[in-house]
């Protein structure tokens, strides 16, 4: 029974990993909660946002090749694909859960939320320059739950790209010491960053 789940989701990832990029739709709104955040902090910026899909990955392939372990490729990933999956990684990192939002065809997908929306959780240390990504299986519960595309390698850590510690990780860093200081003090309000500043 398991082995046929797999098989069905791993044909869905094909079958949805073939249309064209912009019908399957672009990435909007990337939300970050999480340690030291005081609330959630939503990217809408597009020079940032559309930076990274998650139609990239295991199960996508352009001319019948797997495109995700081709070093000079990267573009639109968050997750170091070539460099495969993080065996270890340091306890105790500060943790964050991501949300992607996609720009959904209402009349190409099912109308369900569920399917313009993409889970990942995020660890990074703030005293080294890599982070790290799990994709959450169905065994994380509802916030496992990715019905837009299934990778195949749900339930395993992952490194990030320099392009997301480059221009995620600082808003992440930024508004987490905004929080601890509109915290710790009065002086200073908190804020919702969109763009760099």
């Amino acid at each position: 029974m398991k082995g046929s789940i797999a098989t069905v989701l791993a044909l869905c990832t094909t079958l949805v990993a073939s249309e064209p990029a912009p019908a399957k739709g672009r990435t909007v709104k990337i939300e970050v909660r999480g340690a030291g955040l005081e609330s959630t902090l939503e990217i809408t910026d597009p020079d940032i946002v559309q930076q990274f899909s998650i139609w990239i990955g295991p199960g996508v392939r352009i001319n019948d090749q797997p495109a995700h372990l081709d070093p000079n490729n990267t573009r639109g990933m968050f997750i170091d694909w070539p460099k495969g999956i993080a065996a270890e990684r340091p306890k105790g990192l500060q943790h964050y859960e991501v949300t992607f939002h996609l720009g959904i065809d209402p009349g190409r997908t099912p109308p369900s939320e569920r399917w313009s929306r993409y889970n990942v959780i995020y660890e990074f240390d703030p005293w080294a320059a890599a982070g790290y990504f799990y994709l959450p299986g169905p065994a994380d519960g509802e916030f496992g739950m990715n019905p837009a595309i299934y990778h195949g390698v749900e339930g395993s850590w992952f490194y990030s790209t320099p392009a997301w510690e480059r221009l995620v990780r600082p808003l992440v860093e930024d508004v987490s010491c905004d929080s601890h200081a509109a915290t710790t003090s009065n002086k200073r309000p908190r804020r919702s960053i969109t763009s760099f500043i």
